[in-house]
């Protein structure tokens, strides 16, 4: 799921409190001393240099250029012998209103190299990465934008070396924003982007800094495509407004980084997928992962301090959550077995999108239920230069609800505000997220122990962080961690209760970190799958536990609350437990075991002495038993959970289910209600089997013995099933 991603930065408009290369301000300009506008005077010195573009020649005399705000936009000083060297272009976008469909409005744009030329009175900017070189004759050269060169710009010319720059307008480039669908994944119509205002230029060792806010409309590709359908009236366009914190920095590799091919087996997000030359198109794969070694500086996190609010409620009294955040980032240590990563409460001015600047960001709107993990990285090896763990404070409502004093959670989560669900593109290009973990609900934790102990608290949080670092270290998921207790890996979805008890790496993320950062030479050799996995082995599913899920978890959960319907008359079991189980009946190495556990105690035909251990137990018995076929074969994909297939075609398992049916069209215990029977006779028709078939003709004779001594509903009830089978067999098979 990882992305390989890019920020092709364009359209920068301007309108900014200008920082120049060696100073940074916002008095107005009527408040500068003469000696302090000529402190602040802009030196050309550096690759890029910006030029407040208000700045004109007055009555024959020419004002100093400064880096101060005496102008309301600036253009942009680029060094000529700079141009054809690789630039960094990265972005995130910081903000965004409405949120995007997951309720961030953080998250990165990615990173492009690139470089500039200059023809026709325009500085072109190129992508110029190795990843689509395909021999030494073959390299693409694209272009990503065209800013036009100013001139006539006498304050300008005027400066010492303004014959060694190229002065250009970013803020007319072609500036192709555009959006995608966040449910489909479909492009909406092209961005109409209507406004733009950038801000805090600041100057970067050999780079620039700066932010742009926009705002622009979209129309929903799918509603527009239902109304020309429908010749309805067209959707209304969504608007969004954003800020995108942008930068260009010299392209520079980690100094000793190495790319790491990934191995065979997907244990790591692939950062860069590139054309190996003078192959034929043969693609190598790189790990995503930061440049990390003994002996050098901790990676600095910073947290937000919007965590200090949360600290204020008084559900929390006596809990640390700063504490478990920063453990949460700095028990990767024990498995890189020196000081990598730090953790500390940003300072005033850090702000989010800043480059170089790592967050973990704690969100307050308590609709916010997702951790997620984000980074940018270089395109060409993999190495990862930022970061950012976004977390909702949703999660820390769930840590209430389970590890909180008693009384201490909401009462309701509250519903989430209704949200477009249009996300920003680039140049054709997506964000997309490697994970979007979403916090235990209300729900999900009803029923379930809670243990109220502080600590506990802290542990499930800093298992939530652990586990999205761990991402953007490079880890995929481990949904096999759960095998053990506690969890072999915090790269899984944990089984909520459990989740406090695995608060730093565990076995699994020791030996896939060592790996990965050259520290070992051996992969882990704990059991793993990830979310590919997700749709092929039941056994690979999201917050389960126990190394025998299909027994001891799901199989132990159905059969519990079934065995309290029949007996006690409480609720059937869930339409989730249900799919638990039925998953292995669709997909399981032993889907008779799987059918055995679904059907247990409501296998037709009930015995006498079943249905004389409770007045209710075969009206329950065969609803139930209505709710597992009619789940297995005739209800929408949406409703069967991960698995959703029918069932293969297991001999043993088709002759069980077929001898099922029978039982229930014939009403071999007098139990089974038409709605039952008109259930069977669908799934004997979706089977195409030839003993399927033949059960249904069975059915049509012993119907018309039946009838004969039936009359009002019960009458109408046989005619209309006999009318079902007779359009099912007329003919059978497709």
């Amino acid at each position: 799921m990882f992305k390989q991603r890019w920020a092709p930065v364009r359209g920068l408009v301007a309108g900014v409190c200008l920082v120049s290369a060696f100073g940074t301000g916002c008095a107005p300009a009527s408040s500068e001393s003469p000696s302090r506008a000529s402190s602040d005077a802009v030196v050309l010195d550096g690759p890029f240099v910006a030029i407040p573009r208000a700045v004109t020649a007055a009555l024959g005399s020419t004002p100093p250029v400064t880096g101060r705000v005496e102008g309301e936009s600036f253009y942009l000083a680029i060094r000529k012998r700079d141009l054809g060297e690789r630039y960094f272009l990265s972005a995130w976008l910081t903000n965004q209103h409405p949120v995007s469909v997951f309720g961030t409005g953080f998250e990165s744009l990615g990173t492009r190299v690139v470089s500039f030329r200059v023809q026709n009175g325009k500085l072109f900017m190129l992508d110029v990465d190795d990843t689509k070189v395909r021999s030494e004759l073959f390299v693409p050269e694209v272009l990503l934008d065209a800013w036009p060169i100013v001139t006539g710009h006498p304050a300008f010319e005027r400066l010492p070396h303004a014959k060694d720059y190229v002065l250009v307008d970013p803020s007319a480039g072609m500036d192709r924003v555009g959006g995608i669908d966040s449910l489909t994944g479909m492009y909406t119509d092209v961005f109409t982007q209507e406004l733009a205002y950038a801000q805090r230029f600041r100057a970067l060792p050999e780079g620039v800094a700066f932010e742009k806010l926009f705002s622009g409309h979209a129309v929903d590709s799918i509603a527009k495509l239902y109304a020309e359908w429908e010749s309805t009236a067209l959707p209304e366009a969504m608007r969004v407004s954003g800020t995108l914190s942008l930068s260009l920095r010299r392209y520079r590799e980690g100094e000793g980084f190495v790319a790491k091919p990934v191995p065979s087996v997907d244990h790591y997000f692939v950062g860069a997928s590139k054309l190996v030359p003078n192959t034929g198109g043969v693609t190598e794969r790189l790990a995503s992962r930061w440049n990390v070694h003994p002996g050098m500086a901790p990676i600095p996190w910073l947290v937000t301090d919007t965590i200090l609010q949360l600290q204020q409620d008084p559900r929390f009294q006596g809990v640390d959550l700063v504490a478990a955040v920063k453990r949460g980032v700095e028990g990767w240590n024990q498995a890189f077995g020196f000081p990598a990563l730090s953790a500390r409460l940003a300072g005033p001015g850090e702000a989010l999108g800043d480059p170089g600047k790592n967050f973990v960001v704690v969100d307050l709107e308590p609709t916010a239920t997702y951790a997620v993990a984000d980074w940018i990285g270089n395109p060409n090896t993999g190495e990862v230069q930022q970061a950012s763990v976004y977390m909702g404070s949703g999660w820390f409502e769930a840590a209430l609800r389970l590890h909180g004093p008693l009384g201490a959670a909401r009462v309701a989560e509250p519903s989430s505000p209704a949200t477009p669900r249009l996300r920003m593109t680039w140049s054709d290009l997506r964000p997309e997220l490697p994970c979007a973990m979403v916090a235990p609900s209300l729900a999900e934790t009803a029923s379930m122990d809670v243990q109220t102990n502080a600590r506990k608290l802290e542990d499930f949080l800093t298992n939530v962080v652990l586990h999205e670092v761990g991402h953007t270290l490079g880890l995929r998921h481990n949904f096999k961690g759960s095998f053990a207790f506690p969890s072999n890996s915090v790269m899984d979805y944990a089984y909520a209760p459990e989740q406090s008890a695995r608060a730093v790496p565990g076995p699994y993320d020791v030996a896939a970190i060592r790996y990965l950062y050259g520290l070992a030479s051996t992969l882990p050799s704990e059991p793993f799958c990830t979310d590919g996995d997700l749709y092929v082995d039941p056994d690979c599913a999201q917050r389960d536990t126990t190394a025998a899920p299909l027994e001891l978890f799901h199989g132990a959960a159905y059969r519990q609350q079934l065995q309290l319907a029949l007996t006690t008359g409480a609720a059937l079991p869930t339409s989730a437990q249900l799919n638990g189980v039925l998953a292995y009946v669709r997909a399981g190495p032993d889907m008779q075991h799987a059918l055995d556990l679904a059907l247990e105690g409501i296998r037709a035909p009930l015995t006498p002495q079943q249905l004389a251990s409770s007045p209710t137990y075969g009206i329950r018995a065969e609803a139930m038993a209505r709710r597992v076929f009619q789940r297995l074969y005739l209800d929408e994909e949406f409703l069967r959970g991960t698995f959703y297939a029918d069932p293969s075609a297991d001999p043993f398992v088709m002759s069980d289910i077929v001898g099922q049916l029978r039982a229930h069209v014939l009403n071999l215990d007098g139990v089974r209600t038409p709605a039952s029977r008109r259930v069977a006779v669908e799934v004997l028709k979706k089977l195409q089997r030839y003993d399927a078939y033949g059960v249904l003709r069975e059915a049509r004779t012993a119907l018309e013995v039946e009838r004969a001594g039936l009359s009002g509903e019960a009458l109408l009830a046989v005619e209309d099933l006999s009318a079902r089978i007779h359009v099912a067999v007329t003919p059978y098979f497709l």
